[in-house]
Order: structure tokens, then sequence, then C-alpha cells
């Protein structure tokens, strides 16, 4: 339906397409492997993250490239539907339009597919795989997916098919060859969907949807199992948008009833109306499968699949279990939109056909996207990097960091997690509310200029000295404790000069909350953004108007991203009786430090209760998964090994991770050890256990530490303490 109604648009618009775009494709790069930092190179060569890491803030989404696909006089093409990895090469799938003298059409579109070699950096030619052509039935190949069989050294290529009749069905074509890098056959049976074959039957089945819900549109081949090919595809009736899926052998018979089908759609408007307010339900979606997960990057516009002026269109990371079933159950990141465009365009769909897929174990996003820069609908990519990966500024790109995910805009080393990602921040720490603000956009400036994702100083600057940001002059809650700045330097190792100075000023009073001098030998690399916190009180400030203050000293080039002011976690006690629980060891020898887990100012909670003489969380809890503990915040010198004391209610029911304990070096951000604790580790029910972890703290004397647990919400949890040896 989104389709039907925005091919009227881009009929009007294309000519603009034309005359804005390239006669060869331009493919723009964040990286540069001249200029990629020491630290970078290190993390390149660790393995690669998960999307259950993404899923934690251990990751994020870093912007890799921008793509104008190739345009000239006789046709325009953009638009990735998606991208297919095969022996190391992608093929995308992409919309090419051109005029024609059929009155009807007007306008008639193909799909076409560029390859690159080279990860992106580079495309091929293009293929024609379905094309209208002088076809007198049809106007448009659109939105599909392609499938390689390797058994059968066949490809498959499921698209809508757009009819004269203005009716959208599915479509298929098939090339027989180890590369799609030629001819397609056109399918004799097609259209092997016509509008509402699948969804009639899906709706009047199950009762979930209305029977006449019709025009099948945007399929995935999501996979194959047993000679069953598995097909998602949209449809759409009384305003409301729907996802389901079907499964066939030759795509000439469906079934759409069965043990590992859906019973009804597959994704509706009550699967995102929590995350997206309003939300119709689903359109466009794509799946990809990792580990015990299949995760879906879908859109959920506000209003309508039809591209409506004025609407929200994010698109919702979700991720199920149980994919090949009756009841399918959806959890959504951080229940809130995942990705959106911070930049609305003249028409609805601001964001199109946002899709993953990995190569090898890396993992890649792409999304055609509105931009004010002339470009119709560029093609942007966005790799999957760790927390801490930083980012290239080249800003010709900087585009790409208005798409906001989880709600906010791209910064560098993985800030852009967020609070509610399902972990802390990816600095560490509290996950509760903050407030960010941009230094490009949001802040003020004495001195400076606009430098890629943030604003920045050198030592050429005329003024070099100055306030590099200030502001934003607003009031915020009393359970702001503290101000976190991100800034970076080009050289962490010339001298150990003091940088920038940082403060929090409360602009009613006229009081400084809070200082802090920078050395250049604390950044701990060149060209990565580094958080440097400010910790304040507030309490009696809530109406005030406060800054955040970066002082250059003109030492160095400095460069400012932004600056968020945090709060803790809030802690919601959830009574729980248990048993009396074996005790801890006796107290620790004088030599050793000992923190307590309930006591107050020792150790801070994400969730949790207290219980007895420890800390505890249940499966009933909410939130259940978070840190349960972390602090205190002292120094260690000369300390090697924490020992965590924990239990659990029951060490036989399963053998999953029940705790996650680290201890970091919260003044670099450096996380020292790490390790994850199973149900069978524990000693018994209700019997502690010491579990250890090493660290060294040499050169880090007067560095502040915090230890960690993580409860990973599966099991009754209680935290005793930490002894430091």
């Amino acid at each position: 339906m989104r389709i039907s109604l925005l091919f009227l648009a881009i009929a009007g618009l294309t000519m603009s397409f034309q005359n804005c775009g390239q006669s060869s494709m331009d493919s723009t790069s964040f990286e540069s492997a001249d200029s990629a930092s020491e630290a970078y190179r290190s993390m390149a060569s660790s393995a690669a993250p998960t999307l259950d890491n993404l899923w934690k803030g251990e990751a994020y989404f870093r912007p890799y490239r921008k793509t104008v696909f190739s345009s000239n006089s006789e046709f325009a093409d953009g638009d990735p539907s998606k991208v297919f990895v095969k022996d190391g090469v992608w093929y995308a799938v992409v919309r090419s339009q051109y005029h024609t003298s059929n009155s009807t059409c007007g306008t008639r579109i193909a799909s076409v597919l560029y390859a690159s070699y080279d990860k992106g950096i580079t495309w091929s030619q293009r293929q024609v795989v379905a094309d209208p052509g002088n076809q007198s039935s049809m106007c448009a190949h659109v939105d599909g997916s392609i499938y390689y069989e390797a058994a059968e050294k066949t490809w498959y290529y499921l698209g809508q098919c757009l009819s004269l009749k203005r009716r959208w069905d599915l479509c298929l074509y098939t090339r027989n060859a180890a590369d799609p890098m030629g001819s397609w056959q056109a399918s004799s049976r097609n259209p092997v969907v016509k509008s509402q074959d699948l969804w009639s039957q899906i709706c009047r089945s199950s009762g979930a949807c209305p029977t006449t819900t019709s025009e099948e549109g945007t399929p995935q081949i999501v996979s194959r199992s047993n000679g069953w090919f598995y097909v998602t595809f949209h449809g759409f009736k009384d305003g409301m948008g729907y996802r389901g899926m079907a499964k066939t052998q030759d795509f000439s018979t469906w079934v759409t009833t069965d043990a590992d089908l859906s019973r009804g759609p597959l994704f509706k408007a009550s699967h995102c109306q929590g995350a997206v307010p309003g939300c119709i339900g689903a359109g466009y979606a794509s799946i990809l499968s990792e580990g015990s997960y299949n995760y879906q990057l879908i859109e959920t516009p506000t209003v309508s699949l039809a591209c409506t002026q004025g609407q929200r269109w994010p698109f919702l990371l979700t991720r199920t279990a149980n994919l090949y079933a009756q009841s399918v159950t959806w959890q959504t990141l951080a229940n809130k939109a995942f990705i959106e465009n911070s930049l609305p365009g003249p028409i609805g769909c601001h964001l199109q056909y946002a899709h993953l897929f990995k190569d090898g174990a890396e993992i890649y996003l792409g999304v055609s996207y509105y931009t004010d820069t002339g470009d119709w609908y560029p093609y942007g990519l966005y790799k999957l990097e760790w927390n801490g990966t930083p980012l290239q500024d080249i800003p010709s790109l900087n585009e790409l960091t208005r798409i906001r995910f989880l709600g906010v805009d791209i910064s560098g080393g993985g800030t852009n997690t967020g609070s509610g990602s399902g972990g802390p921040p990816s600095s560490g720490g509290s996950a509760g509310s903050q407030t960010t603000f941009q230094a490009e956009t949001e802040l003020n400036h004495q001195i400076g200029y606009l430098d890629g994702l943030g604003w920045a100083v050198n030592t050429a600057s005329n003024p070099r000295k100055g306030y590099l940001s200030y502001g934003p002059y607003k009031s915020f809650p009393a359970t702001v404790s503290s101000v976190d700045f991100y800034l970076m330097v080009d050289n962490n190792s010339a001298d150990n000069a003091v940088v920038a100075s940082l403060d929090v000023h409360d602009a009613t009073a006229g009081q400084i909350l809070g200082k802090k001098d920078i050395t250049r030998k604390e950044f701990l690399a060149p060209r990565q953004y580094q958080k440097f916190s400010v910790p304040v009180s507030l309490q009696g400030r809530e109406n005030h108007l406060l800054e955040a203050r970066t002082y250059s000293h003109g030492v160095s080039y400095l460069n400012i991203d932004g600056v968020i002011f945090s709060s803790p976690a809030s802690v919601i006690p959830t009574p729980s009786p248990s048993p009396t629980p074996v005790e801890p060891p006796p107290p620790a020898p004088s030599e050793k430090i000992v923190f307590e887990g309930e006591g107050t100012g020792v150790f801070q909670h994400q969730l949790g209760y207290a219980d007895g003489n420890g800390w505890s969380a249940n499966t009933a809890s909410s939130p259940r998964s978070g840190y349960l503990a972390y602090g205190p915040y002292a120094t260690l010198a000369g300390k090697s090994r924490a020992d965590f004391y924990l239990l659990v209610d029951n060490n036989s029911a399963d053998n999953l991770v029940v705790v996650v304990i680290d201890i970091r070096d919260a003044t670099t951000g450096e996380v020292l050890a790490r390790k994850e604790i199973r149900r069978k580790e524990f000693p018994g029910p209700y019997i502690y256990g010491a579990f250890s972890l090493s660290f060294s703290t040499a050169g880090r004397d007067t560095h502040l530490f915090e230890t960690r647990v993580y409860t990973q919400g599966v099991s009754y949890v209680k935290f005793d303490g930490v002894v430091i040896n």
C-alpha cells in the first residue's frame, strides 16, 4: 500500500533525482586506513560484536559508507531493499525508475542488482533482474529480496509487482548460475501471489485481522529448511499494517497454517504501540538470524503505510527465540524506536527499507534516508562496532549522523546507545535518565569551529584559548548526579599539560558546582572520544539554570562531541521472603578492604531491594535484568584481587548465565577483568560462593575503581559484598 501511493509521488520527483545524481556511482568512506588510530586497529582485530552485544549495550552501529547509486538521462537508481552476501561479495537489490511512453504507468520501476567486491567501497555496473519493460500488464517490479540455494546453484528474486490495475502482487525471477550478475528469467506463473491470496487465508484461520487484508508486499525470503522456503511480507487494510509469514516449496503452492507458522499476523500494531505511540502496525521488515534469536528491523509508521506526510516513520529492533511457531513472542530493544530520521522530509517515509546483513562475523545496517543535500534518498551503511571504537570525522558525511539510534544522535565511541539499550551507558555505571546536548548544535561557543561530529579548536586558531563550549542554561531534576563531557585530542603523548578545564556552573546562583582539569595523558588514545565526568549535587537547585563549560588552554587540538546530564537509575524494592542463607566467610583480615552490598553510600543499584545482609533481585522484580550493584569508586592502589560473594536460591534448575561480574577503572573507562557465572557454579542453594577476579592497578594508584554485578534476570540472586585483596 505504501508503494502504490508513493509511486505517484516518485513520478513527479524523478527528474530532480536524475539532475542531482552522478554519472558514476559515488561511495564515500568514514574510514581511512592511513588515519585509523592504533586503538581502532587493535579493536578491529578482535572478535566482531554480535547483535546480542548490541542488545546488552556493549556495541553500537557506526557510520560506515554513503552511496549515491547511478543515474543519468535514462534512469535513476536508489533505495536498496536488501543486501545479500555470498562468498564475501555484496549484492544490493536496488530500484531503477525510468519514463516510458505508456500513459497508464508514466514511470516504470525495475529491480536491478549492484555488486560490491570490497565491502561497499565501490559498486559494479547495474544488472537488471526484474523489469516491466514494455509488458502490457506491468508497471513496476520493486522492493524484493534475493536468496541463493547452493545445492541447486539457483538464485531467487521475489518482489512486488504492480499491474496496470494498480494492484500489488508478488512476482518471481530466477537465475541458474553461481553468479547473479547475468540474465534472469521471469516465472511463467507470475504473479506467483495475487493480492489477498495469502492474507485472506491467514486472517480467516486466525480471526486476528480482516479477511480483506491485501497487497502482499516487501517480501523477504528468510530461510529454507527441508525443502521449504519461509517468506515474510506485509499487508494493509483499514489503516492498519501487518507482517505475516508463509512457506512454499515452489513459489506456486503456499502454506499459511502449520505448526511452524504464526497463527495470525507475525507482527501487528499491538506489538509496537508500547514503543511507538500511535503505531498502526508494520510494513517492510528485515530478519537476520544469529545465535538463538531471529532479529527483526521493522518499520512502524504512525498514520499509514502510504508515506502520509507529517507522520513518524521509525524502525524498531525486535527479536524472538521462536520465529517458527504458532505463537511468536517479540522482545523490543529498549522499548523505543531503534532508528528514526531527525530530518523529516516532504514525504512521510523519511527512512526507507532499513535492513540487516552479515559478511562473515561482521554485521551491517543499510538504510535509505531523506536528506536536504540534494540527493534523492541516498544509501547509508552502518557497521556494528564495539563501544569505544572511534568515529572518523568526515564533515561531508555528517548527514548520516542525523539518523537517531534509540533517540540519540550518533556520537563518538558508542554513546548513542543511550539509557535504554538493555544495559548501562557504554562507559558504565547507571542506566538512569540522561539528557544529551550536542556541542555543535545545542551549546554556545566562545572559540572554535564546526569539525565533523563536534566543535573543535587547534593551536593555530585565533583565539585558541577560551570556552570551547558553554550552556545550555536549562534546569534539571535534583536526581542528576554527574555531567559527562565527551572530548578528544589528536595527540595524547606529546606532554602532560592541562588541555581542558571542565566545570558545571549554576548560572542562577553564580556558583561552580564541580570542576576538573584534564591533562593530555588522561586521554587513552588520539582521535578517540572519551568520557570525563564531573560529579554534582543539584539538591535545592531544581529551578536554577545550569551550564556545562569546557575551557581550552590552547595547547592542543581539542574536540567536544557533547555533554550528558546523568541521573542514576531508580531502585524499585520488591519484597521477597527467602530462607536464612548460609553466611559468607568471617570478616577479612585488616589488610583487606570489605565493601558491604547492602550498605548505603558504598554501592549504587540499578535494580533490586535490601534483603537481610545483602542486596537481591528475583525473577518477579521489575526490571529484573540490570546492575544489581556498582561502586564504590575508590582507589585500590596495590590491590590485585576482588572476591564477590553471591548466592542463588536454586543451583540445579539449568546452567544459564545468572550474573556477570567485572572490575572497572572508572577514571579511564576500562574493564580490567570480567567473568560470567552460571547457575551450577554456585556451591548450593542459599549458600554464598566467592567468585574472584584478578586485576592490576599498576600505574593506576590515583584512579577510582568500581566493581559491578549484572544480573541476567533468570534467577533470584543475592549480593553480600566484595572483598578487595
